[in-house]
C-alpha cells in the first residue's frame, strides 16, 4: 500500500514539468519561445520550470532578456477564434540618419581642375530615413522605406571666354521610396545581432541650381538600395542599429525651369547639359545610427 503510494507520487511529481510547461511562454529580446509554468521572480530574474526541467530545480532567466510573457490559455482562445496574437517581434518602425557621400561626377569642370574641391565639398552631405516592418518570421521581414538626402556646396566663378562673373551653387535634394525586406541573422540572447535590409523604388530628385543664373532642375527614375546594420538591443522591443549601405542608380526626364532674365548663352548651356543627360548618377554611401521600436 505505501510502497504504491510512493510510486504513484513519484509518477505525478515526474508529471508536474509537463503539466506546467503548458501554463505560460516567455518571449526573449531573440525572438525565442520558452513554454514553461513561472514560479516565481525578483527585480532582476524570472524562475521557471519546463517540460525538461529536472526534478527539484529550477530554471531562470534575466528580467533584461524578457520581451513578453504570454500565457498559453489565451492564445489557444485566440487562436480558436481566428484571433493571433501578436507579440513584440511582429512590427518595427525605425528611425536613422548620417553622413552621406554622393558620387556623382559633374560636367561643369574647369579647365585647370579648379572645381574639383568644390565638388568634393558638395558630394559630402546627410540623410535620414524612416521605415516600418512587419516581420513574418523571427529573421525575415518586408515593409516600406523612405529616405531623404541633402547635399550642397557653393562658390565664385569666372567665365573666362567673356570674363563674366558669377556664381557655382548646388543644392540637391533626393528623396527615396522603397518596398523593403529585412533578414536578420546572428541574434544572441540579448536581441543585439545583424540585419541586411534592400529593395527597390522611385527617386526624386531635385537641385536649386545656378551657373551665372538661378535654375530649377528635376527629375525622377526607379533605384535600389542595399544596406547592413549592427543592432544593439538597449532593452526590451528598443534596439539602436549602427548602418552602412549603398543607394542609387540614376534618374531621368530631367527638367529645367531657368529665370527669364538669364542670359540666352546661359540657358543654351545648361540645357545642353540637361540634353547630354546631367546630372543621372546619383549612387550614394550612406552610414549612421538609428532607433528602432518593435512590439
Amino acid at each position: 500500500m505505501i510502497k504504491g503510494a510512493l510510486t504513484l507520487a513519484a509518477v505525478l511529481f515526474l508529471c508536474l514539468p509537463a503539466r506546467l510547461a503548458a501554463q505560460h511562454i516567455i518571449v526573449t529580446l531573440s525572438s525565442d519561445s520558452i513554454r514553461c509554468k513561472i514560479i516565481g521572480e525578483d527585480e532582476r530574474f524570472t524562475y521557471y520550470r519546463t517540460a525538461r526541467t529536472k526534478p527539484g530545480e529550477r530554471e531562470v532567466i534575466s528580467n533584461r532578456q524578457i520581451a513578453r510573457i504570454l500565457d498559453t490559455d489565451e492564445i489557444v482562445m485566440r487562436q480558436r477564434n481566428g484571433i493571433f496574437a501578436l507579440n513584440w517581434r511582429n512590427f518595427r518602425f525605425g528611425g536613422y540618419g548620417g553622413l552621406s557621400l554622393l558620387l556623382v561626377q559633374d560636367l561643369v569642370q574647369g579647365t585647370d581642375g579648379s572645381l574639383d574641391e568644390y565638388y568634393r565639398d558638395r558630394n559630402f552631405g546627410f540623410w535620414y530615413a524612416f521605415d516600418a516592418t512587419y516581420m513574418i518570421d523571427e529573421s525575415f521581414g518586408i515593409g516600406a522605406y523612405a529616405s531623404f538626402s541633402q547635399y550642397g556646396n557653393s562658390v565664385r566663378i569666372i567665365d573666362q571666354n567673356s570674363g563674366m562673373t558669377g556664381r557655382l551653387r548646388d543644392d540637391i535634394r533626393i528623396g527615396y521610396f522603397a518596398a523593403q525586406f529585412t533578414a536578420d541573422f546572428l541574434n544572441d540572447a540579448s536581441g543585439s545581432g545583424l540585419s541586411v535590409q534592400g529593395g527597390v523604388g522611385i527617386i526624386q530628385y531635385t537641385n536649386n541650381f545656378e551657373l551665372f543664373a538661378p535654375f530649377d532642375i528635376s527629375g525622377f527614375g526607379f533605384g535600389l538600395h542595399l544596406g547592413a546594420s549592427y543592432r544593439l538591443a538597449i532593452s526590451p522591443g528598443v534596439m539602436v542599429p549602427v548602418f552602412i549601405g549603398i543607394r542609387g542608380f540614376s534618374v531621368s526626364n530631367m527638367q529645367l525651369s531657368p529665370p527669364e532674365d538669364a542670359p540666352d548663352d546661359v540657358i543654351n548651356g545648361v540645357s545642353a547639359l540637361i540634353r547630354s543627360g546631367w546630372p543621372t548618377d546619383i549612387t550614394r554611401v550612406e552610414a549612421g545610427l538609428g532607433l528602432i521600436i518593435s512590439f
